[in-house]
């Protein structure tokens, strides 16, 4: 049976959500190792938690700003680490309203990097269990964070071959995913963070070999995309091969010329300077007739 160790502060609202995760996987058939739980009575409890790491397939570590006030925690966290445990890290709320007004994934974020234990989770794709949570500009309930955890547990990332990326800033999630979930219907494979990066997952090594594959690139057009150091990079990368550039403007600004002119007069660097000579697409006629000439497009240029 595949095990799951949880690693968590011993905080009663982060402990209580901790066990609703090992119950949620319990009742999906998943074993899992859990302090409270797991540590026999009268055994050594560091020795009774590095087995429970060491005969795991899989560590959550619920991340928190108390959980780096907590030496077992960072212990747990290094050894999972040092053992090549598959990481899927989730960020709890503070325990408390948070004095300072930082919310919790800010903090949690600025503590990874200035601990030895934790360097390198910032390049991993990471699950919210606090306030407004959302991954990548989509939002997600609590079910919608336990079902990617299962389905990391339960579908080994595939080596999918993709043919489209999309390229959008985070206020453009949803849209974007929509357009995503559209292709992908229709047998268009369609890389997007929101769906292909699993918790756990590298950040960016997927997300580069997505768009050296893809023959289409399409990129959500909005004025701020030019502040996006990654997009612009994305463009860059698609830029070195024979790619297809697909400009769509953001379903919210087709009434709104003076956004429009703004995304033209402030392209001005290479990359996105490109993409004022291309023929955007404008989803003037609605959301349907704009996915119908797109899979009308791309599937007539594969033929």
């Amino acid at each position: 049976m595949t095990r799951v160790m949880i690693s968590y502060r011993n905080l009663p609202k982060q402990r209580a959500l901790a066990t609703e995760i090992s119950d949620m996987l319990n009742d999906n058939g998943i074993g899992t190792w859990i302090d409270h739980r797991s540590i026999p009575m009268f055994s050594t409890w560091e020795n009774a938690i590095i087995d429970g790491i060491t005969n795991s397939e899989f560590v959550i570590l619920c991340l928190s700003p108390e959980y780096f006030e907590s030496d077992i925690c960072l212990m747990e966290c290094y050894i999972a680490r040092g053992y090549g445990k598959h990481i899927i890290p989730l960020v709890f709320e503070h325990e408390d309203e948070s004095p300072d007004g930082i919310s919790a994934i800010q903090r949690v974020f600025e503590l990874i990097t200035s601990h030895e234990e934790t360097k390198g989770l910032e390049d991993l794709t990471v699950g919210r269990l606090d306030d407004n949570a959302r991954m990548f500009g989509l939002p997600m309930s609590k079910d919608d964070v336990f079902q990617r955890i299962l389905d990391v547990i339960h579908q080994p990332t595939s080596d999918i071959k993709y043919d489209v990326c999309i390229s959008y800033k985070a206020t453009q999630g949803e849209y974007a995913t929509r357009i995503a979930d559209d292709l992908n219907g229709d047998g268009i494979n369609t890389f997007i963070s929101t769906r292909s990066l699993k918790l756990g997952n590298p950040l960016r090594p997927p997300n580069w070999r997505a768009i050296l594959q893809s023959r289409y690139h399409i990129i959500i057009l909005t004025p701020d995309i030019r502040d996006s150091v990654y997009i612009k990079n994305e463009i860059l990368v698609s830029r070195t091969k024979e790619t297809i550039f697909m400009p769509i403007l953001a379903e919210s600004l087709v009434d709104d010329e003076s956004a429009r002119a703004e995304i033209i007069d402030t392209f001005t660097t290479p990359e996105f300077a490109m993409l004022k000579r291309v023929q955007w697409l404008i989803p003037e006629n609605g959301y349907d007739a704009m996915i119908q000439t797109l899979l009308n497009y791309i599937k007539s240029n594969n033929s």
